[in-house]
């Protein structure tokens, strides 16, 4: 079999990518509608808010992780001395 774009086949309703494996079929989600996730009565754990997360947009947890651990990265890149939340950035000062 030749290989052939991910958008042009896919195996048991999961799409194929080139090196073989399979990835989850991407559904399409109205993000301009908000999501109504119920108040809770204390603090949530960590796990908690990634499998909320992950439920609503229909990823796995695991890769919510990743995002929060690369957000974590950058906003710690930026808040640092040379980064753009530097106080020797700030105009008008």
């Amino acid at each position: 079999m030749q290989w052939q774009p991910a958008e042009e086949r896919e195996v048991e309703g999961m799409k194929a990518t080139r090196s073989g494996s399979a990835v989850r079929a991407v559904t399409r989600r109205d993000f301009t509608k908000p999501v109504r996730v119920a108040a809770s009565a204390k603090p949530r754990a960590k796990s908690e808010v990634f499998g909320t997360i992950a439920q609503h947009v229909g990823i796995h947890r695991r890769d919510v992780a990743g995002v929060f651990h690369v957000m974590g990265s950058m906003i710690k890149a930026d808040l640092s001395k040379s980064g753009s939340g530097s106080s020797r950035s700030i105009r008008g000062s």
